[in-house]
């Protein structure tokens, strides 16, 4: 019966023996794998994590390069929009001088187109052919009266002739033509003319250019001489000068549009290459911030992801570590464990073998050995 019984512990024994080995071999074998895969997870947290600071750097470096640039790119942007515009302005300004200059030159050249006419028919009126003695007497005396009639210079009153009229207004206006044209090579023409004798006399007397028109070469010396009383003044004087400054005009109002033709031309290819230099600059710029706006964006996340990563791999090196000290202590106890059930299987099979050795003795022996063995195990009691 205790044969049977230390037996069947000792079944029990083995058997607990072998399912914990078993466990500790699925446990080992887990660990066997286990272990190496997480070390190689770490191992490959920190290669992202190299991968993650190089892109940090280099992310930065790129940012501050485009910040340099976009920032450049801007400034001359700028630049550039505002020479457009003042060169805009220029023009305008330009543009509305030109046509000043030239409503005052067309001006001042259609007043002295009428002034020209005006003096060209009293010219060709003095070279009509002669008359007689006394009707040529009587015309010059008409004239005379006509052109000084209510000037102060005969004791007769009214309105001045037709033809002293015209003069004067003829001289009013040469002056006002000369004296509003725009400033420049024309007003220096202008001045001279302006300065000659000839010119003088006629604005300052002009109905006495008219007697001597009217005279010319029809009138004696001796009647010229008396009626004009020394005056210097001649027609064809100031019909010359007149002349000269309507061409010099015409001339300076033809250079004036043409110049204004380049300018405008000028102006118009300056503005296409400053618009197609802002475009260019518009377009470069927008590339810069699109890079831009993308390379911080990489190193922002980067920047989110090292973080995350850092954290996690300090969490899974943590979990390594706790892997590993379980392990360890599981083989330490399944050590422990399996020196014992080896050591209480030896010993119950001692137990069982003595057992069986008593067993086999007390079946053939005789009464002393059984007497003998019971006075030995009697022993200790006495």
């Amino acid at each position: 019966m205790i044969s049977d019984l230390l037996s069947q512990v000792r079944a029990e024994v083995a058997s607990d023996l072998a399912s914990d080995t078993q466990v500790y071999n699925n446990m080992e074998q887990w660990c066997a794998t286990t272990i190496p895969q997480m070390q190689a997870s770490l191992a490959q947290s920190l290669d992202r994590d190299r991968e993650l600071v190089t892109t940090i750097e280099t992310s930065t470096q790129s940012v501050a390069q485009l910040q340099a640039q976009t920032s450049s790119l801007e400034a001359e942007l700028a630049k550039e929009t505002t020479s457009l515009q003042q060169h805009a302005k220029m023009r305008e300004r330009e543009a509305r001088e030109f046509h000043e200059s030239e409503k005052e030159l067309l001006l001042s050249t259609q007043k002295l187109s009428q002034a020209i006419g005006i003096l060209q028919s009293h010219y060709d009126r003095s070279k009509q052919p002669e008359l007689n003695a006394t009707a040529e007497r009587e015309r010059l005396e008409a004239a005379r009266q006509g052109i000084y009639a209510g000037t102060g210079l005969e004791n007769g009153t009214g309105t001045p002739s037709q033809d002293g009229a015209a003069l004067i207004r003829v001289a009013a206006d040469v002056q006002q033509a000369l004296r509003s044209l725009p400033a420049g090579e024309m007003r220096v023409a202008a001045a001279s003319a302006e300065a000659s004798e000839a010119l003088q006399g006629f604005f300052a007397n002009p109905q006495e250019l008219l007697l001597r028109s009217v005279y010319g070469s029809r009138a004696s010396l001796t009647e010229v001489a008396s009626t004009l009383a020394g005056a210097g003044t001649d027609s064809r004087q100031v019909f010359g000068v007149l002349q000269q400054l309507l061409q010099t005009f015409q001339e300076d109002l033809q250079a004036l549009r043409l110049k204004e033709q380049q300018d405008s031309s000028t102006a118009k290819s300056l503005a296409e290459t400053k618009t197609a230099q802002i475009m260019a600059l518009e377009a470069s710029l927008a590339s810069k911030k699109a890079q831009l706006a993308q390379h911080s964006a990489t190193n922002a996340d980067a920047k989110t992801d090292l973080a995350y990563l850092r954290q996690s791999r300090e969490a899974d090196t943590q979990r390594l570590l706790d892997v590993q000290q379980s392990c360890l202590e599981t083989k330490q106890e399944f050590q422990v464990r399996n020196a014992t059930r080896h050591s209480e299987l030896q010993s119950l099979d001692e137990a069982i073998a003595i057992l069986a050795t008593d067993s086999s003795g007390s079946g053939s022996g005789s009464s002393k050995p059984r007497g003998q063995r019971s006075s030995a195990q009697g022993e200790p009691a006495g």
